[in-house]
C-alpha cells in the first residue's frame, strides 16, 4: 500500500510539473491597415520547431516552454514581428504591409508561364487514314 500511494504521489507530481512548464498563449493577427483577421500567418517559437498557423479568422493557439520565449509572426507581403509574450496568456498583434516584400512576390508571379500542346487524339488520325485509302489511285 504504501508504494502504491509514493508512486500516485510521484505521477500527480510530475504531471503537475509538466504543466508549470508549458505555457498556452492564444490570440487574433490582424491587417494594421483594416482590422481584419490575417489566415495562414505562421507563428513560430524563435529557435524551435514549434509552431502553428492562423485559422480564418486571424485566430491561434500555441503551447510554448516555460521562459521567455519569443514568438515570431510571418507572412509574405507583411513585416515579420517578433513578441516576447512574458506572462500574457492572450497575445493579439497587428501586421503592417512591407512593400518590398510584395513587389518581390509580384516579379515571381511573372515568370510563370503556361504552355499548351496540341496532341492529336486517335479518331482525327484514322479518319485521315480512312479518307486517303478511299481515294482512286491513279
Amino acid at each position: 500500500m504504501k508504494k502504491l500511494w509514493v508512486l500516485l504521489v510521484t505521477v500527480f507530481l510530475l504531471s503537475g510539473f509538466n504543466t508549470i512548464q508549458d505555457k498556452t498563449i492564444t490570440g487574433k493577427v490582424t491587417c494594421a491597415e483594416d482590422g481584419t483577421g490575417l489566415p495562414g500567418v505562421n507563428v513560430i517559437v524563435k529557435g524551435t520547431s514549434i509552431g502553428v498557423t492562423t485559422n480564418a479568422d486571424g485566430e491561434y493557439e500555441i503551447t510554448i516552454p516555460a521562459g521567455n520565449q519569443m514568438l515570431v509572426f510571418s507572412f509574405i507581403g507583411l513585416q515579420t514581428k517578433e513578441i516576447v509574450p512574458g506572462d500574457r496568456t492572450v497575445v493579439n498583434i497587428s501586421l503592417k504591409q512591407d512593400p518590398a516584400q510584395l513587389s518581390e512576390t509580384v516579379v515571381m508571379a511573372v515568370c510563370f508561364e503556361r504552355e499548351r500542346q496540341a496532341v492529336p487524339s486517335a479518331p482525327a488520325t484514322k479518319r485521315k487514314a480512312s479518307r486517303r485509302s478511299k481515294q482512286k489511285p491513279d
